[in-house]
């Protein structure tokens, strides 16, 4: 009787990590586009303690403003793509509905 050996190979560019790679590289590709397009560098002042052995970032107010902005403007598009894709499957359900139905009656 034959043996066969069989050797795996241990990749990542295996078919299940395909999508994870393409997310990440998705996200790195966009917010650096973001970055090269806006020249969005958040200005630092200076380098403070905040407690013993801890060094923070002194910025000031006007990133804080800007950085809340941009969350506000994603948390709003990420909402109203949310409601669009409910309101069309909703739409899709109906029409199913109605033509199951042999149309309206």
């Amino acid at each position: 009787m034959a043996e066969t050996t069989q050797t795996t190979q241990r990749s990542l560019f295996k078919p299940e990590y395909r999508a994870a790679i393409a997310t990440v590289v998705a996200i790195v590709v966009t917010f650096g586009i973001f970055i090269g397009v806006t020249g969005y560098h958040p200005p630092v002042t200076e380098w403070v303690p905040s407690a013993v052995g801890l060094v923070g970032l002194e910025v000031a107010y006007s990133t804080y403003n800007d950085l809340w902005l941009l969350v506000r403007v994603l948390l709003g598009a990420y909402i109203t793509f949310v409601l669009l894709v409910v309101a069309l499957q909703l739409i899709g359900t109906w029409r199913r509905l109605i033509v199951d139905a042999g149309g309206e009656s």
